[in-house]
């Protein structure tokens, strides 16, 4: 009588789980109320609403000892070229180093590749005449820094 419960119990069981999956059930990603993939797309965001950029990392160059004037001129000359990398898109943050003396500026390039950064740095006023040396390294991070410009002019009262 025993032998025969624990069939019958057996057989039901088998039966009632035969359709039973014993994989965990998927997770569903959640969505953002907010999320607006026009935008997304527009700022090339991945499903993270992230995406790679090139930093170059500015340190002191070799070329120490120059006129006030030759210094004022390439000042000038690189602030242009900065306005122009902002205005094409490139460049879409921006920023000095205020205490560590190692590096002087960090540029977060909108660029695919080192070589594409090498190449837009390169033509820096500020690089070619030595004042300045280039390293550069890849970097995953917000999408929404291409942003970062339209919020900026809000809240400055000058440009630079």
């Amino acid at each position: 009588m025993k032998a025969s419960f624990l069939w019958q119990f057996l057989l039901i069981f088998s039966l009632a789980s035969w359709g039973c999956s014993t994989k965990e059930p998927q997770k569903k990603n959640l969505v953002h109320a907010e999320y607006d993939e026009a935008l997304a797309n527009q700022l090339g965001a991945d499903q993270y609403g992230m995406k790679n950029y090139i930093v170059c990392f500015l340190k002191p160059g070799k070329l120490k000892i120059i006129s006030q004037d030759t210094h004022n001129k390439i000042k000038s000359e690189n602030k242009e070229f900065i306005r122009q990398l902002v205005k094409n898109g490139h460049l879409v943050m921006l920023g000095h180093f205020t205490e560590n003396k190692s590096f002087r500026m960090q540029l977060v390039l909108n660029v695919s590749t080192v070589k594409d950064a090498q190449e837009l740095v390169s033509e820096l006023p500020k690089v070619k005449e030595g004042l300045l040396i280039p390293e550069f390294t890849p970097w995953y991070g917000p999408a929404a820094l291409a942003e970062l410009k339209s919020i900026h002019n809000k809240i400055s009262k000058t440009t630079f």
